[in-house]
């Protein structure tokens, strides 16, 4: 069971709530900007502590998820975090590091070009994992959330998107995941079974629930890639 990452609702205090609850629930922080911890801003650094009290360090897995598009702001994030984790002051172990590659936000995917926006770059993303691996030095797993795609290309609607290829769909899904593992660094994804709508202004809460579930693309994948712990989100 996994509290997903919400922005302005999963921050540390919320986390240390949930983790009062249970100790078995992987917790996921709400998205971090890389640029921000990368320097050093008062904010984002007490945004990444883990919890308020001392006591719950010891209990449950915590997941940090970064946002970015630039290799050397990520790995420099993943540094500072490893550089962090040494201060008793600040908390910040987690079990994992997660790139988003799922938010629809136009902030985030649109002026941001990260977030979903990089569905459609998965060699990019792959340079992103690869710097967030370094930064850490490898003592940390990275993980990926993301869709099963994005709108790019065409003007969605959705009769338009019913009419669509599904296996168009999942073959640019299987290219984006193959890319991404492909160095071995990432064998986590959890996916949004969804696509991103970004050529509309749609909120996120629109993209929540406009486009259709496409449960069986992410059921495929794990059957296509059993070496992947593929998580549907």
């Amino acid at each position: 069971l996994s509290l997903a990452p919400m922005m302005e609702y999963t921050d540390r205090h919320f986390r240390h709530l949930v983790r009062l609850i249970s100790d078995r629930t992987l917790l996921y922080t709400e998205m971090v900007a890389a640029n921000a911890i990368a320097h050093e801003r008062n904010d984002a650094l007490l945004g990444i502590e883990i919890s308020d009290t001392l006591n719950t360090h010891s209990l449950g897995a915590s997941v940090l998820q970064l946002g970015g598009s630039d290799p050397e702001q990520l790995f420099l994030a993943a540094k500072t975090l490893m550089q962090q984790s040494n201060y008793p002051a600040i908390y910040c172990d987690y079990t994992a590091l997660n790139l988003n590659c799922g938010c629809p936000s136009p902030k985030v995917a649109g002026k941001g070009c990260f977030g979903a926006a990089l569905m459609s770059e998965p060699d990019l993303v792959r340079q992103l994992t690869t710097s967030m691996h370094k930064g850490s030095e490898g003592t940390i797993p990275i993980t990926v959330k993301c869709r099963i795609g994005t709108d790019e290309g065409y003007t969605f609607t959705h009769k338009d998107y019913l009419s669509r290829s599904q296996e168009e769909e999942y073959s640019s899904l299987k290219n984006f995941i193959e890319t991404v593992a492909s160095d071995g660094i990432v064998t986590d994804f959890q996916i949004h079974a969804r696509i991103a709508v970004l050529g509309k202004s749609y909120s996120p809460a629109d993209n929540r629930k406009v486009p259709p579930l496409r449960y069986h693309h992410v059921q495929r994948l794990a059957q296509e890639f059993p070496e992947l712990n593929i998580s549907l989100n």
